[in-house]
């Protein structure tokens, strides 16, 4: 969703040293991803062009109940026949610096969110359900509160012996406290010029609907993708620095390989 991705090194380093010590057993592994991403910017672009193309190597380890998935670092407190509960932490790519684009000169740098809190996952008659809370302790001090029907379950173990496909819709919304949207969309009255007006975030509710797949090669390559589309809802989309279109549209894929 933004114009850069300025990942927090603090959560990869804190995870790449963590997987090091953990063990690797039958029911747990761990491995080294590498992803291509293509987002939309949700900010202005100076040439119209809003779409890049970006890569990055993420850790990954799938245990009894630690996991850390696609920068979600997790630990499941419960984990019955019908639902798991976890604490969590990671860090949403949100934010900017003024040297990204000349939309952002003479605003301050805003950073991007180190989110710590809760999941409920429940395995419904249909789909599984997944509901997050979590609060950004760093920098916004706002609230985010996740809620997604389907999707494949982040802490599924990925070998079994045979190969395996699966692939899963998945649909929900994110709901963004003001303090999340102000810090990230608003315009301080100080950061206010001729071409970019004064704004104040309000909360935010964001729907989305897409695919996510996954497919297990062998013992050691496994290869994961998805597309995801959501509709930016005005609370963002009026501001001054971001796009006047409201769709917003993701597509992943990933190659991990696991020792």
């Amino acid at each position: 969703m933004n114009t850069t991705h300025h990942r927090t090194p603090v959560l990869l380093i804190s995870a790449i040293t963590l997987l090091g010590f953990l063990p690797v057993t039958a029911s747990a592994e761990w491995g080294i991803g590498t992803t291509l991403a293509t987002t939309q910017s949700v900010y202005k672009n100076n040439n119209g062009k809003n779409v890049s193309v970006e890569g990055f190597l993420s850790p990954e380890y799938r245990g009894e109940r630690l996991n850390f998935h696609q920068g979600t670092l997790s630990y499941e407190l419960v984990n019955a026949d019908k639902y798991a509960f976890d604490i969590l932490t990671s860090s949403k790519n949100y934010g900017y610096q003024a040297k990204d684009k000349n939309i952002f000169k003479g605003m301050s740098k805003r950073h991007p969110s180190v989110d710590m809190g809760v999941r409920l996952r429940a395995n419904g008659t249909y789909l599984p359900v997944s509901l997050a809370v979590t609060k950004d302790v760093y920098k916004s001090k706002g609230v985010e509160v996740g809620l997604s029907l389907g999707g494949l379950q982040p802490s599924k173990k990925t070998w079994n012996g045979t190969r395996s496909i699966s692939v899963a819709p998945v649909a929900g919304a994110n709901w963004q406290s003001k303090k999340s949207v102000d810090y990230y969309y608003g315009v301080k009255g100080s950061e206010a010029t001729a071409t970019r007006k004064a704004y104040t975030g309000k909360s935010a509710l964001t729907p989305f609907i897409g695919v996510e797949a996954e497919a297990r090669l062998s013992q050691h390559f496994s290869i994961t993708g998805g597309a995801k589309y959501k509709r930016l809802p005005s609370a963002i989309s009026d501001s001054s620095i971001t796009k006047d279109s409201k769709n917003d549209y993701q597509v992943n894929l990933g190659l991990t390989y696991w020792f």
